[in-house]
């Protein structure tokens, strides 16, 4: 009895070794230096409050996946170690950026409180629960419990227009003003991988992009032979109850109905009847169409100002070394 309890724990033991695998990914890989994001060693002696978006298209490999750790670069390190203790939590948001110099709602999960540790230039929160992440823009936040000591720190990381915000105060942390920041700290997430039968496609592409239509095709992962797609205009990521746009059984799918100079985002999953596998992505953007018609007026005055405010199917011809021309400096 003994020999076959032993058995039947070996085998269970394999089969779990099977089913889960680990992995990492590390995004904002840059060489940018900050010093408040994620955190800001010179006022730990405060409150502190800090919060990061992590576009949902840079997390598209851990979809399905759980979070266990995650580590950050440091550019300089503390001199001395840090004794602030902080609550970390990560949670989804339908923004990518943040509009406006406002914390957003605390994240749903904390998946660490305690100190933390910087050893040979890395900062790594081991999460105490881990954190299945299901998709979208992934929120992180990083506040003070009980402030400590401060020393200065920087990261590295890539500039990010208002994709971080952070601030202080001496002694109340609902009290703090937050400012937003550009910068996104370079980040290693550690996660299990679910290696059962229904896997994720792979290699997903789109190629013949016109005004109307492109083709789509992506590689089985496995022996999937059942393919699930959700084309949108919204970049907000499916979730598992998504009714699919189609279903087919080839690798490719061609798409004849879309609208001309549109930005269209397209999700890929595999269906294997009693469970599907979490859902690939990518976007693209239609040709525009021929002027038909002459003479043709467009006044830009729904498209704001500055040289990054350009309607979709106008090219610029030319640029100035001392700046961007032409550019809409009104909408008058």
């Amino acid at each position: 009895m003994k020999k076959i309890y032993f058995l039947l724990t070996l085998i269970m033991s394999v089969t779990t070794l099977q089913l889960s695998a680990q992995d990492t990914l590390t995004v904002a890989n840059g060489t940018m230096a900050n010093s408040n994001i994620p955190v800001y060693g010179y006022y730990m002696d405060y409150q502190t409050r800090s919060q990061m978006i992590f576009p949902g298209n840079l997390l598209d490999d851990m979809v399905g996946s759980t979070i266990s750790s995650i580590t950050f670069y440091l550019a300089s390190s503390p001199t001395v170690e840090w004794t602030t203790t902080f609550d970390v939590r990560l949670g989804t948001c339908q923004e990518t950026t943040f509009p406006s110099n406002d914390f957003l709602l605390n994240p749903t999960q904390s998946i660490y409180s305690g100190t933390l540790t910087v050893a040979n230039g890395k900062l790594t929160v081991t999460f105490s629960t881990p954190f299945l992440y299901s998709g979208g823009n992934l929120l992180m936040e990083f506040a003070s419990l009980i402030p400590g000591n401060y020393s200065s720190a920087s990261f590295y990381g890539i500039t990010s227009n208002n994709s971080s915000i952070s601030g202080t105060n001496l002694n109340d942390i609902s009290a703090i003003t937050p400012t937003r920041r550009n910068f996104l700290p370079k980040t290693t997430f550690v996660y299990n991988i679910n290696t059962a039968a229904c896997q994720k496609p792979t290699a997903f592409s789109v190629s013949n992009i016109t005004t109307q239509g492109a083709m789509l095709t992506w590689t089985p992962d496995g022996n999937e032979s059942s393919w699930d797609l959700y084309i949108t205009e919204s970049d907000a990521y499916p979730n598992a109850n998504a009714t699919p746009t189609i279903s087919v059984t080839d690798t490719f799918y061609s798409i004849t109905t879309l609208t001309s100079a549109t930005t269209y985002y397209a999700y890929v999953r595999a269906n294997c009847g009693t469970q599907q596998s979490s859902w690939k992505a990518l976007s693209f953007q239609t040709l525009c169409d021929s002027i038909a018609v002459l003479p043709f007026f467009d006044g830009f005055d729904t498209y704001g100002t500055g040289t990054g405010a350009y309607p979709i199917c106008w090219y610029k011809i030319n640029t100035y070394t001392t700046g961007e021309r032409p550019y809409i400096n009104s909408t008058n």
